[in-house]
């Protein structure tokens, strides 16, 4: 049990950081512009490829203004 509990502040921290991310309404614009772009050129799983690249951006922003405080 210590090792889940160990863990627990990075999960909880990631769960917060995605939430922040997901609910933002900069993703849900750019999700939305990328999955009509995938869409547009036939891109299989357009939407779940799009969620995913959105987060990619979001998360690396997240990253880099972090490293830089």
């Amino acid at each position: 049990m210590a090792l889940v509990y160990e863990k627990h502040q990075k999960t909880h921290d990631a769960s917060k950081i995605l939430s922040e991310i997901v609910f933002n309404e900069e993703f849900t614009d750019l999700k939305n512009e990328l999955t009509l772009f995938y869409q547009r050129y036939d891109c299989p799983g357009a939407e779940k490829e799009a969620f995913c690249d959105a987060i990619y951006c979001f998360l690396t922003e997240t990253k880099a203004q972090a490293l830089s405080m």
